[in-house]
């Protein structure tokens, strides 16, 4: 019993360490971020592109009708990842170009949104057993997964839905924005209209989700503690009843197993009263959050309540609230429901989303991946977009 509680303690503190996590951020420039000049890589032989085959395609919850239309539509993307200048061959490696089509309905996403990705990894041919790629082009139609779930996750969520980070704009290809969302990461954003990808979120619904979510962890340990109350009495009698049976059969053993018995409860009562200790002063400290975190939100006028709320990646859960000015202080977002037209043709491109990772950071990664980002014809990506957004 007292294992199964321990496992759950930590689920209280949680809510407090995820809030401060708003992750590491070191570029500043396209330069850092994205990479610099393409570093040359010489003695390599001409390496190929793999085929793109019917194996290579997955298809989630889509009907072919709609399907094999995005399939179309993702293959005339791949002819302009052909046609990049450096790539034609990619030097020492294979280029493995896959995709995948899914209704964003599967993932609580909205009906009549298709996502579907495009995606081109890099490999050694001297591998024979081909593990993870060492790099990969990874571009996104629809879906807002490596902007904001790829930066840190949400912070929190509420019942509006999850709060993000707002991912690092660090400069532009081709007119588009570039953000940071991990260290070795940069992505371009391909918007088919000026409609905002997500909104800012104010303080006083940051402090309201805290204060909700401080209470529902509380409330989660309490459970969990009775929980395992409640199954050790169950087992207790389950082995008291055990050791009446026994008694009529073996008395001797009866009694042994009786006073190993003894022994085992008596641990468990001490392992008990540390827990409950534990409980109580994890309960009185959640509790004087939560009064805070309300005294916080009662002090504010309706002016600061509305105020975009951002936030730092230390202290405490009491003082996580930043001003814009300070050190390291990062804006809280969420995504735009409204971003995505549903009335209209479901194999329509509203949003491309293009992850450049260079995992391994030396040529021919960095090659590639630079070369994709210098070289590809981003006029034309970009209209591949849907022409028409009635807005």
């Amino acid at each position: 019993m007292t294992a199964r509680v321990s496992r759950r303690l930590p689920l209280l503190c949680a809510c407090t360490v995820g809030l401060l996590a708003p992750g590491i951020v070191t570029g500043q420039t396209v330069a850092e971020v994205c990479g610099d000049s393409p570093a040359p890589a010489p003695g390599l032989e001409a390496g190929s592109w793999l085929a793109w085959g019917a194996g290579d395609r997955d298809v989630i919850d889509v009907p072919s009708s709609v399907s094999d239309q995005i399939f179309g539509r993702l293959g005339d993307m791949l002819d302009l990842f052909r046609a990049v200048p450096g790539l034609q061959p990619p030097l020492g490696v294979e280029l493995r170009p896959t995709s995948m089509v899914r209704s964003a309905a599967r993932d609580g996403g909205s009906h009549g949104i298709i996502h579907s990705s495009l995606i081109i990894q890099v490999f050694h041919p001297s591998v024979e057993v081909a593990g993870e790629a060492s790099a990969s082009i990874w571009v996104d139609v629809n879906s807002l997964t490596h902007l904001l779930y790829d930066a840190a996750g949400p912070v929190i969520e509420d019942e509006t839905g999850p709060i993000f980070i707002e991912p690092v704009l660090v400069g532009n290809v081709a007119g588009h924005p570039l953000y940071q969302t991990r260290i070795t990461t940069c992505v371009a954003v391909l918007k088919a209209h000026a409609e905002p990808l997500w909104l800012p979120v104010s303080q006083e619904r940051m402090l309201r989700a805290q204060i909700t979510d401080l209470r529902g962890k509380a409330q989660e340990a309490d459970s969990a503690l009775s929980e395992g109350l409640s199954e050790q009495q169950e087992a207790d009698k389950e082995m008291q009843e055990a050791i009446r049976r026994l008694r009529e059969t073996d008395p001797a053993a009866a009694a042994k197993l009786e006073r190993e018995l003894a022994a085992v409860k008596q641990e468990v009562a001490r392992n008990l009263e540390q827990t409950e200790g534990g409980f109580s002063k994890m309960n009185e400290s959640t509790g004087k959050w939560i009064a805070d975190l309300e005294q916080q939100l009662a002090a504010m006028g309706p002016a600061e309540r509305a105020r975009q709320a951002y936030v730092t990646g230390g202290g405490s859960v009491l003082n996580m609230l930043a001003d814009p000015s300070e050190a390291g202080a990062r804006a809280l977002v969420t995504p735009n429901p409204t971003y995505f037209d549903t009335e209209h043709d479901p194999t329509s491109f509203q949003l491309l989303t293009v992850r450049m990772s260079n995992v391994a950071d030396h040529p021919p990664e960095t090659t590639i991946i630079e070369s994709v980002r210098r070289g590809l014809d981003w006029d034309a990506l970009y209209g591949l977009l849907r022409e028409e957004t009635g807005r």
